[in-house]
């Protein structure tokens, strides 16, 4: 079984490498608006909220690969749920900084 801490420190540190925070430059680009950007994390984050329900329900009833749907609904709320965190975390900075004046 893989040790959960130790995957968060890879995933935390990796994050935490460039100031810039790599993985939310990767999504944001100029194509894609704040306001898309937003209703793609929350269909993300919605999908893994199924995957695990279902899950769920299928470990309940015993059916087939009922565990393997829990285990990627947890991993992808996880990761998902990071991203959305660092995204909230560089607004919080500028909203300190000045730089975002609402």
């Amino acid at each position: 079984m893989i040790n959960i801490l130790a995957v968060y420190s890879i995933i935390h540190n990796f994050m935490q490498i460039s100031p810039n925070n790599r993985i939310t430059n990767f999504i944001k680009t100029d194509i894609m608006s704040e306001r898309n950007l937003n209703k793609l994390m929350n269909a993300l984050l919605i999908a893994s909220s199924l995957a695990i329900f279902a899950g769920a329900l299928a470990k309940i009833q015993h059916y087939p690969y009922g565990n393997l749907l829990l285990w990627y609904g947890f991993i992808s709320q996880f990761v998902f749920s990071s991203i959305e965190i660092s995204r909230q975390n560089q607004i919080i900075k500028k909203l300190k900084e000045g730089k975002i004046v609402e």
